[in-house]
This record gives C-alpha cells, structure tokens and sequence, in this order.
C-alpha cells in the first residue's frame, strides 16, 4: 500500500471527507497515522463523520469548526 499522510492531522472540506469515507479508491493507501480530523466551510452531517471514523479506525477525533463529534 501506498502512504499519503504521515502527519495526524488533516483539516478537511466537507467534499474531502465524503471521498474518504465513501471512496473505493481510498482502500489503496496507508492512512494509519490519521488520529485528528477538523472540517469546516460547510455543516456535515454526524452519519457521514461515523462513516468515515468506521472507515478509518486510527481518527480519535473528528471536529467540526469548535465542537466535536
């Protein structure tokens, strides 16, 4: 597999994390170090950030502008 995050966190729009919880394509790389999730711009809905931490196992914490899901 290939690796594209190495840091922790990733500040992310809400298109962003949509393709990473949703996309098959995301099953080719290593994002194992990905603890600490923030998305802003636009409201998202508590399902899709339980997708993408099922998803992705390793994110602890997932914030939305100042709170978190």
């Amino acid at each position: 597999s290939i690796s594209i995050a190495t840091g922790h966190h990733a500040a992310l729009v809400p298109p962003t994390v949509l393709f990473l919880a949703k996309s098959p394509l995301i099953d080719q790389f290593d994002l194992s170090s990905l603890e600490d999730v923030s998305s802003g711009a636009a409201p998202l809905g508590e399902d899709l950030a339980k997708t993408l931490t099922e998803r992705i196992p390793s994110i602890k914490w997932f914030r939305q502008g100042n709170r978190k899901l």
